[in-house]
């Protein structure tokens, strides 16, 4: 652990040959170009990342903020063939993302990232951020035709979405009209209830997440086999995340991403009012669209009757 104590926030990839071949040369001077605050100091084999991970439950629950089971997370890392490990400046581990790496896409399995110290600016060690690690998978996966597939647990939608993620089976739909209200909807209840969101069976949370129900992982299989049906089938799914999509026009790291996927939470876009005169209709003799009459008041309609009556 040692010789990753450099001073400053760093973090290191492990791999199989089926993964360097598919993402290409990596170094650091391409991460480096990329903007990244955090360092990265080298690529080595899976194997030495399993040493690294031999760790408790305990500090599985820690990393993943006792957000996933730990035996859950020892299994997605014996499925992964890309493993990335966050560091703070003295070496210790900060944060983990466990990844499959396709011919075509990229499925994040699990990220995990324990959170900083109250007193964290108090002291001369430098804490890693978790949203590098975000920002590593959106980099690492970039030139993947079919994206990056991840399962969102409900608590961090919002912030997926921040990230460029979408509601898509395939990188050629349209997510629905409706998702990104939302998905603002959602981020909204979790930051008035963030103090209380161990209550998970809410009436209205259930609620907010009917939007995405189609998105809940192993839901369909749970119907199709009549183990559940229904509202009871959505609720045991979406224990298990629901599935999003980061394609390359939302990924601002993608020679065709549009700039969006750079954490920023997302703002509902208001829908603009039309200028008058430029409404959408049929056109006028002039070529341009006829304006809108505007409403006529009960007084105004009433003045105009006395006028003609000679009031």
């Amino acid at each position: 652990m040692e010789k990753f104590a450099i001073g400053k926030p760093n973090m290191a990839l492990y791999m199989d040959a089926d993964a360097r071949r598919i993402l290409g040369d990596i170094d650091g001077n391409i991460v480096d170009s990329a903007g990244f605050k955090t360092i990265l100091t080298g690529i080595g084999e899976l194997d030495e990342a399993y040493e690294y991970l031999r760790k408790d439950a305990g500090t599985f629950n820690s990393w993943c903020q006792n957000t996933l089971p730990p035996n859950y997370v020892k299994g997605e890392i014996e499925d992964s063939n890309l493993i990335i490990i966050l560091r703070d400046s003295d070496g210790a581990i900060r944060g983990i993302a466990l990844l499959y790496v396709g011919e075509t896409q990229m499925e994040l399995l699990v990220l995990c990232s324990a959170a900083r110290p109250a007193s964290a600016d108090k002291q001369d060690k430098v804490y890693a951020r978790g949203t590098d690690l975000l920002k590593m998978v959106q980099f690492l996966g970039r030139n993947l035709p079919e994206g990056i597939k991840l399962y969102a647990l409900e608590t961090v939608i919002p912030l997926y979405y921040g990230f460029g993620w979408r509601f898509l089976f395939d990188c050629k739909a349209q997510e629905r009209q409706y998702i990104e209200d939302a998905v603002e909807d959602l981020a909204t209840y979790l930051k008035e209830h963030r103090f209380d969101i161990g209550d998970k069976e809410t009436v209205e949370l259930e609620g907010l997440l009917t939007a995405f129900s189609g998105r809940a992982k192993e839901k369909a299989a749970l119907i199709r086999s009549g183990k559940a049906k229904g509202l009871e089938a959505f609720n045991l799914a979406r224990d298990n995340g629901f599935e999003m999509l980061l394609c390359q026009n939302e990924n601002s790291y993608s020679v065709d991403g549009e700039g969006k996927g750079e954490g920023r939470h997302h703002k509902s876009r208001r829908r603009r009012r039309r200028k008058r005169g430029k409404t959408k209709g049929k056109k006028g003799s002039n070529g341009y669209p006829r304006r809108r009459r505007r409403k006529q008041t009960r007084k105004q309609t009433r003045k105009q009757i006395k006028q003609r009556k000679g009031h």
